[in-house]
């Protein structure tokens, strides 16, 4: 967005960043602002363009920056630590809230009657037959052959039938697997989503997508968009830390916490090539000359404790004094895993006669 808005002496005027170029008029490929979040507690907020773009603006100066100020990155970084709080407060809330609907579900549940109830209303009222004059036709009766009679198998008593429950089940939520989560990810790095927008914003555009529908729960496609945001909020403000190092203190840091013994130049510089700390000390040979005093300061670390742990097996070895030999101790001192501490034989020697000097 290269054109933003200026005032001049009551008059507003438009200035291109690019090109310095300044307007009375309003550019027609100017940016439509959607948004504006006022930081609480600053005179600064954070406005977003249509296009996604984001800048901050001060209503005390009419200042319009690109960077984050200085004053501002320990306000968002607490802002951020907050929301991230809530939000964990809320999907706590909400799991106790499912549970709670889900007991009000079971509680309303009752069995459905098969019509034996005791009840005298809903029983077929009986009529009364004795008042007829019913003879059996013996003519007939006598036609007919006599049938033998089957037995009839008792029916199972009312009481031993189950009642039917109906249950009305809650639809269950489909957690997305990482899989698709990472899909969706990939998808809103792609569309830059700002760490400082808001899902009602986002959402229209991202479901245009179908990469959108791969994790198909609602709410939990809001929770990673947050989740993102704030991930990437807190990136944006580690990386406004590192510029206000000096260049050299950050490239040791990023040295100090990332290098071993072992580690070679190149794997090192392959690995961090992007990274700012590495980017902004543009010295290449001072950066390999802080590279090998560090690999030199972890040997002689490693060869210090290496000597520590050594002389604590030969303190430990209560059957040594002044008069001990080494070669018939070396062999019983090697049984111990400590005894390999320290790799060099000589220097191993070498501590051993010193350490017998001590227990005269």
């Amino acid at each position: 967005m290269p054109w933003i808005e200026q005032s001049h002496e009551g008059r507003t005027f438009y200035f291109n960043t690019d090109t310095n170029e300044r307007t009375w008029d309003r550019p027609l490929n100017m940016e439509q602002v959607v948004e504006l979040k006022r930081i609480p507690d600053t005179m600064w907020a954070i406005v977003l363009t249509e296009h996604t773009h984001e800048f901050f603006y001060n209503f005390e100066t009419k200042e319009t920056v690109w960077d984050m100020p200085e004053d501002l990155v320990q306000v968002i970084g607490v802002l951020l630590q907050g929301e991230q709080e809530d939000s964990e407060m809320e999907e706590s809330e909400m799991q106790e809230s499912e549970i709670e609907e889900m007991e009000e579900i079971v509680e309303a549940e009752q069995p459905l009657g098969l019509g034996y109830g005791s009840d005298e209303s809903e029983q077929e009222e009986v009529q009364d037959l004795s008042h007829l004059d019913f003879q059996p036709d013996h003519a007939v009766t006598e036609s007919l052959p006599v049938q033998p009679v089957q037995p009839v198998e008792m029916l199972q008593p009312v009481e031993h039938i189950q009642p039917v429950v109906v249950t009305k089940e809650k639809p269950k939520r489909v957690e997305a697997t990482p899989e698709e989560k990472q899909a969706y990810l990939n998808l809103l790095q792609e569309y830059q989503v700002s760490p400082f927008s808001s899902w009602s914003l986002e959402e229209p555009k991202l479901a245009q997508d179908p990469r959108f529908q791969v994790v198909s729960d609602p709410k939990q496609r809001k929770q990673l968009f947050e989740q993102y945001c704030k991930e990437l909020g807190q990136q944006v403000l580690m990386e406004q830390e590192v510029k206000k190092q000096d260049p050299r203190e950050a490239y040791l840091e990023l040295v100090r916490l990332n290098v071993h013994v072992r580690t070679r130049f190149e794997d090192f510089s392959r690995k961090f090539k992007h990274d700012s700390r590495f980017v902004r000390f543009n010295q290449p040979q001072e950066r390999s000359e802080i590279f090998k005093q560090h690999i030199m300061h972890l040997k002689k670390q490693a060869v210090t404790q290496s000597k520590d742990v050594y002389l604590g097996l030969l303190r430990d070895s209560k059957f040594l004094n002044s008069a001990s030999k080494w070669k018939p101790n070396m062999i019983r001192l090697s049984q111990d895993p400590r005894f390999s501490a320290l790799p060099n034989l000589e220097e191993r020697e070498r501590l051993f006669q010193e350490y017998i000097k001590t227990l005269d």
